[in-house]
């Protein structure tokens, strides 16, 4: 199954927003060219994500809009005071954790859009990285590498770039790979950059 939606805008002041499902191995579609509902203020082109084949999520402006991927019926939508940018929003262990630019990483229900959490984060942020019930990123605002709990929101630990000593400039990049722990390892591995060097942190699990 593949799912995707577009726009046929006239102009920026007029988005017309639909959504496709097409079966792969029948070669046909379930759905297409089914309109989202009016008010919904969705950006057709954003990415989207699934959670257990039942539900889709995609950026709206200024919220989440999550639709029934079998039908496009909206499930639940939930405004915030800023926008989704670089970070974004992913779903680990049955949380869809969201970094806002408003500054604050969110918890929120899957199925119902709740917010479980809500915890101080740093604005436009790298995307997030997981491993072990943890999410990582570089904050924009603040430049450090963030480690937060997905269960409680919690800051495990926050780290400052060691080459800021020997230059103001070298933040960390707003990239991040997290590497699973090898052979004889309790502990993943977080991979960043400081513009002058490449470094490697223990995961926080």
């Amino acid at each position: 199954m593949i799912s995707y939606t577009y726009d046929n805008s006239i102009d920026i002041y007029t988005v017309n927003a639909f959504s496709g499902l097409y079966n792969y191995s029948k070669r046909e579609h379930v759905y297409q060219d089914d309109p989202y509902e009016e008010g919904t203020y969705l950006n057709a082109n954003g990415p989207f994500s699934i959670y257990n084949n039942q539900l889709k999520y995609h950026y709206a402006r200024g919220g989440i809009l999550c639709t029934y991927l079998y039908s496009n019926r909206v499930a639940w939508s939930r405004e915030f005071s800023n926008l989704f940018f670089i970070s974004g929003f992913e779903i680990f262990d049955d949380i869809l954790v969201a970094n806002n630019e408003d500054t604050y990483l969110y918890g929120l229900s899957p199925i119902s859009g709740r917010q479980l959490w809500k915890t101080k984060a740093s604005g436009t942020s790298s995307e997030m990285q997981y491993l072990n019930g943890v999410v990582y990123f570089v904050g924009g605002g603040d430049g450090l590498l963030h480690a937060v709990d997905i269960q409680t929101g919690k800051h495990l630990w926050k780290v400052r770039s060691p080459d800021l000593d020997r230059n103001s400039g070298a933040w960390f990049d707003r990239k991040v790979t997290v590497v699973p722990p090898g052979p004889g390892q309790e502990k993943g591995t977080v991979v960043v950059n400081s513009y002058i060097a490449a470094m490697a942190f223990e995961a926080a699990r």
